[in-house]
């Protein structure tokens, strides 16, 4: 995901990327890894008996926990919605900034197509090939004389 993250940075004036800053990506990645922890410790500290009287306090001390794991939770999915909300907004940046230096270079090849159709050597070339390359679609077996 860093590296989508990264790759993903819109380009400075220079044309080089700029690095975005990675804490968005960090919280989620360690509240979500956090969230999954906490539900496994809660899910062993959740298998208790509960008609056992003793064992009540550590099935309400499971549920804390648990609780916990699902804040931790909602704040993963928060950090997850940003994440997407600013992975997207850097991708459709840097498509417009990549957009335009494509068109600088679709117009200087343009631009060097054009010089090559205006001189008469380019000119002539092509239609030498065009002539060779009709040759042999004309003559046919029989009109090549016996060996």
């Amino acid at each position: 995901m860093v590296d989508c993250w990264r790759a993903s940075a819109p380009l400075d004036a220079e044309g080089r990327r700029r690095t975005p800053s990675e804490k968005v990506l960090v919280v989620w990645w360690s509240t979500w890894i956090g969230s999954l922890i906490v539900a496994r410790i809660a899910g062993a500290m959740g298998r208790v008996d509960p008609l056992v009287p003793g064992d009540l306090e550590s099935l309400r001390n499971a549920i804390r926990v648990e609780a916990a794991g699902s804040a931790l939770r909602l704040v993963a999915a928060v950090a997850a919605i940003v994440v997407v909300n600013r992975l997207t907004a850097m991708q459709q940046a840097r498509r417009a900034d990549v957009n335009p230096l494509a068109a600088q270079a679709a117009q200087a090849a343009q631009a060097q197509a054009q010089a090559l159709v205006q001189s008469p050597a380019a000119a002539a070339a092509p239609a030498t090939t065009h002539a060779s390359a009709e040759a042999p679609r004309d003559a046919g077996p029989e009109s090549q004389p016996p060996a």
